[in-house]
């Protein structure tokens, strides 16, 4: 029989959820924060293209051997983390400086217990300690992973955990360093076909996988792998969190469930549809957590914060000037400002949702990449003081209407070439830099992080496929820092 399902209200369930990243089917997906790194979605596209690691592999010291009477190390200060896929790390510190920490391709971030935080590139795992970066080889069977975790260890020093596309590796580093790899594959976790593409610990040290149909759970102490019970509606998992009392949850195409023992629990996150209607089954795109009481989690172009006694904040993207309809990733520092790695750029939100500061896409050379997953250690940077990027990039706006009437809804994209990259899906397939965003009720929009220049403005609207509106001479005219407003287009 299938499990029970409950409701839980955001009023009972405000423990902090910790994506990644990450990011369902190829794209971004959830992540995660506090003791975790972003939830990593399935990347097939990506991962089967990723390109040969730069030969500074090879010249990467080993990780550093820590004697048992060493001292224990100081805590990292705060920054914040955010993998720019095949670019590399940079680290964003006070002031909004912004630091490359290494050029290889990193697909999930996640924070030790050792203080560490802890990158897996393409054959490596990175051990990054401020300035100080060391590498851990990966077990063959573990090159090109998906997703990282760590947990805690006997004695100290950290256990880490990578899935990759068809195992899931253990590795205990200690005082005295790392030891050997344990690799299990996906017939040993009684997972079927399919790349595995996520790993959380939760609690005292608790491991849940997914090949996102199923999730299997080992409990501490525990030998074996086991099938929790079956999702409701059996959606497709796009990433596992963690809150802050160590319970596993399950980001979904359906929304978010709490695992429990004898079944999962859904999440009543308060949604809304263009309509204005509540939406309670939806796909998530990224959740993350803090520490205390306060997470957030994102659905196409909105973000539902939640605080403390069940308060709960909803933000329309598009009214802070955020104008995308994908968020790829997301953190969460200790003062419950939201970071948030859309196409639009990287933009940080405090809980009320006003932007504290923003980097638009192609603004900032090292923040030029698919946000691939974000990491906040403590209260994250102090953004006092930050300048705004010089990039000429302002707002394109526009009212889109058929007929007389408001088009409502419709999907937009900014495409600067369409013969090589038009994909069913998007116009813009894989290009970098993509702007994309959504009409609102009255048929406007914004695009945001725009440099002057030619690009085709696709629509699509509701039910349709997508088509390009060929009246909109965009955007040759653009002034940065200013909007250019395209007035009434008409839907063809």
């Amino acid at each position: 029989m299938p499990p029970a399902v409950r409701t839980a209200s955001l009023a009972t369930v405000t423990a902090a959820l910790a994506l990644a990243v990450g990011g369902g089917c190829p794209g971004p997906g959830p992540t995660r924060a506090g003791p975790e790194a972003a939830p990593v979605p399935p990347r097939a596209s990506t991962l089967d293209a990723a390109p040969a690691l730069a030969a500074t592999v090879d010249a990467a010291p080993a990780l550093a051997v820590t004697p048992d009477a060493a001292p224990a190390r100081p805590a990292l200060r705060p920054a914040t983390y955010v993998s720019v896929g095949l670019e590399g790390v940079v680290r964003i510190e006070a002031g909004g400086v912004l630091r490359r920490v290494t050029g290889l391709p990193v697909w999930d971030l996640a924070l030790g217990g050792d203080g560490r935080v802890y990158a897996a590139s393409g054959k490596v795992v990175l051990a990054i300690d401020d300035d100080d970066v060391r590498d851990v080889a990966l077990d063959p069977a573990l090159t090109y992973p998906n997703a990282i975790a760590t947990g805690p260890r006997a004695g100290g020093g950290v256990t880490l955990w990578v899935a990759a596309k068809d195992a899931l590796g253990r590795l205990e580093v200690g005082p005295s360093g790392p030891g050997t790899w344990q690799v299990l594959d996906k017939a040993a976790l009684g997972l079927g076909p399919g790349r595995l593409l996520d790993v959380v610990v939760a609690g005292a040290g608790a491991v849940y996988a997914t090949d996102g149909k199923v999730v299997v759970r080992r409990g501490e102490g525990d030998a074996a792998f086991v099938p929790l019970p079956p999702l409701p509606r059996t959606p497709l998992v796009r990433g596992l969190v963690v809150d802050a009392a160590g319970r596993a949850a399950a980001a979904t195409t359906a929304g978010l469930y709490l695992a429990g023992v004898d079944g999962w629990t859904a999440v009543d996150l308060g949604f809304v549809d263009i309509e204005g209607r509540v939406l309670r089954q939806f796909s998530i795109d990224a959740v993350s957590a803090g520490v205390g009481d306060a997470w957030l989690v994102s659905h196409r172009d909105q973000v539902v914060v939640q605080g403390g006694r069940g308060i709960r904040t909803r933000i329309e993207l598009a009214d802070r000037g955020v104008a995308t309809s994908r968020v790829v990733s997301l953190g969460l520092d200790a003062g419950a400002r939201g970071w948030l790695g859309t196409e639009a750029g990287l933009v940080v939100l405090d809980r009320s949702g006003t932007v504290v500061h923003r980097w638009p896409a192609g603004a900032e050379p090292l923040l030029t990449g698919e946000l691939r997953a974000i990491l906040v250690v403590g209260e994250g940077p102090d953004l006092a003081g930050a300048s705004a990027p010089p990039a000429p990039v302002g707002d394109v706006r526009g009212r889109l209407r058929a007929g007389g009437a408001a088009v409502v809804g419709a999907e937009l994209e900014l495409c600067t070439d369409l013969r090589s990259t038009g994909t069913a899906s998007t116009p813009c397939g894989f290009e970098p830099g993509a702007i994309r965003t959504r009409t609102d009720r009255a048929g406007a929009f914004v695009l945001s992080g725009v440099a002057p220049g030619t690009y085709h403005l696709m629509v699509k609207r509701q039910g349709e496929g997508w088509r390009e509106l060929t009246d909109a001479a965009c955007c040759q005219d653009q002034r940065p820092g200013q909007p250019l407003d395209l007035g009434v287009l008409r839907a063809p």
